[in-house]
């Protein structure tokens, strides 16, 4: 009979997780991210200019409306993919290919309805066909993320970030090549699934050539197992991402498409980062999920390092864009776009809230609390449709603003309520009053140069000013005492984590 102790030493298992793999996969992808953010940035740009602030707010109101369409498809089934292939590596063709028929049963059955919708309302045939063209385009990016979760699950972060920059480059000279050929609003739609089919046609064949047999097998006790799983995680997703489109579609039916236009010109400045950080917190995703399963102690002390580590990198960047929020939206999009200058600074200093939570978010699923997940989510959208309504026709687009930077701060707190009723404090009180007012010192001399001057080279020498003073007026302000010296130097935490992590069944 194996006792405790016997267990003990003959059930040791590594997490395939030594350090120098999590650092190279940050790398990577921190990478990746920063090359293909900027490019797609860069695509939305071109776009903006070209459709102009009034039929930019028509295209990014339907494109609000395909991704809740990709996300409701979705319905956190690749979140708990990655999750099931990571524990269970040797079971990963059988998973997938259990997947991959559901989710031909979900494309079937959205696509069916999207049509049936579109011929009851009857939309004039430019809108009818952008719907249907970034539609699919939406579709196939669902079917390539159901392919990149296996990756994901197998850790191969340079595969998918050399993916993800070959993906926005080819989809940033596609939509140019359209738009130089004037097909409009459809053409730079029909770039967009161009681009996302060809993705998806690349994964599809990498992971049955590297990973695993790809095969159709109908399972319909796995899909029931899977469903349960995932639904209350993909509502908590699609509501997730309801908060942050709620103000599209409000501002949309209660202002107007300028006023739509004017708020995302500048939330997609935003968006880049958000989508920067979804990633990096993807790239850890696997690893808490095993910690979260197997050791709750060293989940706990990589999820206060990372949190350390975000809010400490956030908060400058969030303090740049506020400061310069006017001279980036005149130089990015022109003069047409300067008053959405305050909806920039308002969205930078939400980056604060926004950016740690989600890793939050990805702890709760690690933590099978998809259920609790989906609770906060319901709190954060009910709270932003209601500013919303209250705040639009009184202060226009700068009302939905303000709606979001407050419900983002409602979705935070609730989130870490729940955490610490479960046992896991992130101190995060302590890091926001102690990051906080080391950013507003670092800002200063930024500040005071665009006050004056606001040239680029004003915007150059504050920047510079701000990457050498913020780390200098960090390390006085007490911050690399004691607990807050893993902010600084967390990359030593994790090697000792990582280096000595050996899970015990």
């Amino acid at each position: 009979m194996n006792t405790p102790c016997n267990q003990t030493s003959t059930t040791k298992i590594g997490l395939k997780m030594d350090a120098p793999r999590v650092i190279k996969n940050s790398i990577f992808i921190s990478s990746s991210l920063m090359f293909s953010g900027v490019i797609f940035f860069l695509n939305f740009v071109q776009i903006t200019r070209y459709l102009g602030k009034e039929r930019f707010g028509e295209f990014i109101f339907i494109v609000s409306l395909t991704v809740v369409f990709q996300i409701f498809a979705d319905g956190g089934i690749t979140n708990i993919l990655v999750r099931e292939i990571s524990r269970n590596k040797s079971k990963a063709a059988n998973i997938l290919s259990a997947t991959r028929s559901l989710v031909w049963v979900i494309t079937i059955i959205l696509s069916s309805l999207l049509v049936a919708c579109i011929a009851i309302v009857e939309p004039e045939p430019v809108m009818r066909n952008t719907i249907l063209l970034l539609a699919g385009s939406s579709l196939a990016s669902f079917h390539a993320f159901v392919l990149t979760s296996v990756v994901r699950a197998f850790e191969d972060m340079g595969t998918i970030a050399l993916a993800a920059i070959t993906h926005k480059v080819f989809l940033f000279i596609v939509v140019m090549i359209f738009i130089q050929l004037d097909y409009g609003m459809e053409g730079v739609a029909f770039g967009h699934l161009v681009t996302n089919f060809i993705h998806w046609c690349f994964f599809r064949i990498l992971v049955a050539y590297r990973y695993v047999k790809i095969i159709f097998r109908i399972d319909p006790t796995y899909w029931k197992f899977l469903i349960g799983q995932a639904a209350p995680l993909g509502a908590g997703m699609m509501l997730r991402r309801l908060t942050i489109h709620i103000d599209t579609f409000l501002l949309t039916a209660i202002s107007t498409v300028a006023a739509t236009g004017l708020f995302n010109s500048a939330y997609r400045m935003t968006q880049m980062i958000e989508g920067a950080t979804l990633a990096v917190c993807g790239v850890l995703f696997p690893i808490l999920s095993q910690l979260a399963h197997k050791d709750p102690e060293k989940f706990q002390q990589m999820s206060r390092i990372t949190w350390r580590i975000l809010v400490a990198l956030i908060a400058p960047i969030a303090g740049w864009l506020m400061v310069s929020s006017q001279w980036l939206m005149i130089t990015i999009y022109g003069a047409e776009f300067v008053e959405a200058a305050p909806v920039l600074a308002i969205l930078g200093f939400s980056l604060i809230f926004l950016v740690p939570g989600s890793l939050v978010f990805f702890m709760l699923s690690a933590l099978n609390h998809q259920r609790l997940f989906l609770v906060i989510t319901l709190i954060g959208v009910a709270t932003n449709i209601l500013l919303d309504i209250l705040l639009i026709p009184q202060f226009d687009y700068i009302g939905a603003t303000w709606a979001t930077l407050s419900t983002e701060m409602i979705l935070l707190t609730s989130a870490l309520l729940i955490l610490r009723r479960e046992g896991i404090t992130l101190q995060a009180s302590i890091i926001y009053l102690r990051v906080l007012p080391t950013t507003g010192a670092s800002l200063i001399p930024l500040w005071l140069l665009l006050s004056n001057d606001p040239s680029l080279q004003s915007m150059i020498i504050g920047t510079l000013l701000l990457i050498i003073i913020y780390p200098i007026v960090t390390f006085f302000s007490g911050l690399l005492t004691d607990e807050q010296l893993d902010v600084i130097k967390s990359h030593q935490a994790w090697v000792r984590i990582t280096k000595h992590l050996r899970i015990k069944r």
